[in-house]
């Protein structure tokens, strides 16, 4: 008897429907690699439509959407459109406000939605609720534009109360308004319904829920809302104190009306919410994860004691003091019976805080002022978040050092002034940077960053764009190590893989003023009111 012949198998040769299916399943960096096999692979990779669509939404930072939309061949014919839109300049829309007397009050919510007053005189001002959306646009998602107006937010309360803030939670059907009447102030919060446009909302467990303390009268009344949570910081009167302020961090779930969470710190301590049960707190030293109960019935007020990790952020120099800081939550936010073609793929999504310090370098010398921007992918706090909850608690949780976590797990920006409000979809955060002398946005810098296992994603793309020729130079330092620095007492690199387009929004001869700019899911949309007489006549 013959021994028998094993033949072995070759994967260029099993058949075309299996095969696909086989690399579908690898990451792009080695579907690229699979190009440089033979032949057979190399045509394969680059003309079958689903493989082209999975390496096309890698680099987009996109995954589909839900079943059931556009075939497969416009997907795609979308996304190539989005991507070669990175390296063009990304679509810019205006959205003109019709309050030619009066300058309009805009608020620019996490997900690509506005909340903004708008009317002809004082006494017909209404709110609207807007989201734009361009879905004949050759790289739309598919996303339709909506419109509302507002109004049971008026018979909450005074008709003198004036709006403070907001915030969408489209997937609760629900909007959240901050109002105030002086500038010593309980501040309310009113909670109600877009489609019924009544409040309370009618799961909501009241009609509003109340701060604790009067705020002073200061620009930054920050509200999230995610889930069944709402969650605010209002700087505040210490009641402990002669006329300190600190920061009231709250966290509420709305439903049930307890408050689950709540932290007093510096006036300059921001938070935002990890997770439905974690919350992240942002101070000069770190950032530091607490961790809450969203069904709790008695309030819980938390202390630096109950942290479950702290990560550190660079030291600061000695004579370094913080002026202000803001965070920002990702995007995107859809309302539940939204369709889309492809969306921000959630486990690459980023949030981001900027930090505005000074310096004192002498007696003789004015001090330094710098405006630094973390930008951190979600991945790098929630991975560690995970791990931990395998080792033993202690008290004051665990500290890790900045060496250890940051340099490959954030990203490190330096701009010229102050930014306006940053929006954030997925891993591409819209830095907002205003012309010299001028409180109008006039250049909009957008970075794409990527946790370090998908670095590949931008491998043979650069880390810049076209777009970015067009940029002016000096504006925004996305160096590894950035020179000249003297907020922090070392020099800070950071690694985060990324890339960065541009997109100029205005100029001294528009006939307009922005009032408002975000990154939305079809491009950069600019909320602006009309002018008379174009600025570059006045200056």
């Amino acid at each position: 008897m013959e021994p028998r012949q094993h033949h072995r198998l070759v994967l260029s040769e099993l058949a075309t429907e299996l095969l696909t299916k086989i690399l579908l399943g690898l990451e792009v960096g080695d579907l690229t690699r699979c190009k440089r096999v033979c032949r057979r692979l190399n045509q394969l990779v680059s003309t079958d439509l689903s493989l082209l669509y999975k390496m096309e939404l890698d680099v987009a930072g996109m995954v589909d959407g839900p079943p059931g939309g556009a075939d497969l061949r416009v997907r795609l014919e979308r996304l190539r459109a989005r991507n070669e839109a990175w390296d063009m300049g990304l679509p810019l829309h205006t959205v003109m406000l019709q309050s030619p007397d009066y300058s309009t009050s805009v608020w620019q919510c996490t997900g690509g939605f506005f909340l903004y007053e708008e009317g002809t005189t004082a006494d017909d001002m209404q709110l609207k609720l807007h989201r734009p959306a361009y879905p004949d646009l050759p790289t739309s998602v598919g996303l339709q534009g909506i419109l509302r107006t507002l109004s049971a937010w008026q018979s909450s309360g005074s008709s003198t109360a004036e709006i403070r803030s907001g915030t969408v939670n489209p997937e609760e059907d629900m909007v959240a308004i901050m109002l105030g009447h002086t500038e010593s102030e309980i501040v309310r919060c009113v909670v109600l319904s877009i489609s019924q446009d009544m409040t309370p909302h009618p799961m909501a467990a009241r009609s509003e829920f109340l701060s604790s303390c009067p705020r002073p009268s200061v620009p930054h009344v920050r509200i999230e809302s995610v889930g069944d949570l709402i969650s605010w910081t209002i700087p505040v009167l210490n009641t402990d104190g002669e006329g300190e302020f600190v920061s009231e961090m709250l966290v509420i779930n709305w439903k049930s009306g307890a408050t689950v969470w709540k932290l007093r710190g510096k006036s300059t301590d921001k938070h935002l919410l990890l997770d439905p049960s974690h919350v992240l707190v942002i101070d000069r030293h770190g950032l530091s994860v607490h961790e809450f109960d969203p069904r709790a019935t008695t309030s819980r007020c938390s202390t630096g004691d109950d942290c479950s990790i702290f990560f550190a952020l660079p030291a600061l120099h000695h004579g370094t003091d913080i002026q202000n800081l803001q965070c920002y939550l990702p995007g995107p936010r859809n309302f539940r019976d939204d369709r889309v073609l492809f969306h921000e793929d959630p486990d690459l999504s980023a949030f981001a805080f900027h930090m505005s310090t000074s310096t004192s370098l002498g007696f003789w010398q004015p001090p330094r002022k710098e405006h630094l921007i973390y930008v951190i992918p979600m991945s790098t706090i929630l991975n560690e978040l995970e791990h931990g909850l395998h080792k033993p608690a202690r008290r004051g949780g665990t500290v890790i050092p900045w060496p250890q976590w940051g340099p490959d797990g954030a990203r490190l920006l330096r701009v010229d002034i102050e930014p306006r409000p940053l929006t954030i979809m997925g891993s591409r955060v819209a830095i907002p940077l205003s012309a010299h002398g001028l409180n109008i946005a006039r250049d909009i810098f957008v970075i794409d960053v990527r946790p370090r296992r998908a670095e590949e994603t931008f491998s043979g793309l650069g880390e810049g764009s076209f777009a970015m020729l067009r940029a002016l130079q000096g504006r925004v330092d996305v160096s590894d190590t950035i020179r000249g620095l003297q907020s922090f007492a070392v020099p800070v690199t950071t690694r985060l893989p990324y890339r960065m387009t541009y997109v100029k929004t205005w100029s001294e001869w528009d006939m307009k003023v922005v009032v408002a700019q975000a990154l939305t899911h079809d491009g950069i949309v600019i909320t602006c009111d009309p002018l008379d007489i174009q600025v570059g006549q006045l200056i």
